[in-house]
């Protein structure tokens, strides 16, 4: 697809339609259809201008609103996409998709607030929203309130419906180390490599047991504490899991 061609018949289009406009009024109408084509083409800087003529006079539009909030979204604006998607949710309340839609775009933020996450937490378990992004909510919140028994007993239950899920158990070991628990993390890596079959061909959980043992290797005192047997068996944990992590990112050979 020739883009440039698109965006060319696209301004061409646009022109000869605001052109024919017969009114202020008449014009600022037209303009809705203008931004449609140009998200469609993913010009996103003129689709916003044309869905903001519009919505001068239609603010009450919750269609208008929707398309101005995925505008927003697609070009990392988040904060004021969940504004005007939130605009849109109040006109038009019964709106489930819209709802996940914002809730997933509330998890994507770097920094949620308190009251974001609590408030489409509580409308995401009203309007029985998937239950992976509902646990991502608490999870976030957990997080943002830094509840670590909360998080520690959302994981758990995580970890009960599905025991082999090497996501999960990472976010476990990863909270073990936070809370210093390095003895409890060693026994969840140890465990898992015993029990999940082809558990070292995934990378990222090589990191994790590499982390594990440089924590706990770290934590010796002295240098006669690192020389211990116990210790020294983290050292040889530490350098099996470089050469696995190696062997993972060792490009294909040609031959």
């Amino acid at each position: 697809m020739d883009i440039d061609s698109d965006r060319a018949r696209v301004n061409q289009h646009v022109s000869r339609m605001m052109n024919a406009a017969q009114t202020e009024a008449d014009r600022v109408q037209r303009a809705y259809p203008a931004a449609q084509m140009y998200f469609k083409i993913d010009d996103l800087d003129m689709a916003l201008s044309f869905i903001d003529m519009y919505l001068t006079a239609n603010h009450s539009d919750p269609s208008a609103l929707y398309l101005k909030g995925v505008v927003l979204e697609k070009k990392g604006r988040l904060q004021e996409a969940i504004l005007v998607y939130s605009n849109s949710l109040n006109l038009r309340p019964r709106q489930k998709e819209l709802i996940i839609k914002i809730c997933e775009v509330v998890c994507a933020l770097d920094n949620p607030t308190t009251t974001q996450l609590l408030t489409w937490l509580d409308k995401a378990r009203q309007a029985g929203a998937p239950l992976r992004l509902i646990q991502t909510l608490e999870e976030r919140l957990a997080i943002t309130q830094q509840d670590l028994p909360a998080l520690g007993k959302l994981y758990y239950e995580q970890q009960r419906k599905s025991p082999d899920d090497l996501q999960v158990i990472q976010k476990i070991v990863k909270l073990k180390l936070s809370e210093g628990d390095y003895n409890n993390a060693k026994r969840i890596v140890d465990q898992t490599n015993a029990r999940v079959p082809h558990v070292f061909e995934n990378l990222a959980w090589l990191h994790s047991c590499l982390a594990v043992y440089v924590t706990m290797f770290k934590s010796c005192r002295t240098f006669e504490e690192s020389m211990q047997p116990e210790h020294l068996s983290l050292l040889f944990g530490i350098l099996a899991n470089l050469s696995k992590i190696f062997f993972i990112k060792l490009p294909a050979s040609d031959e």
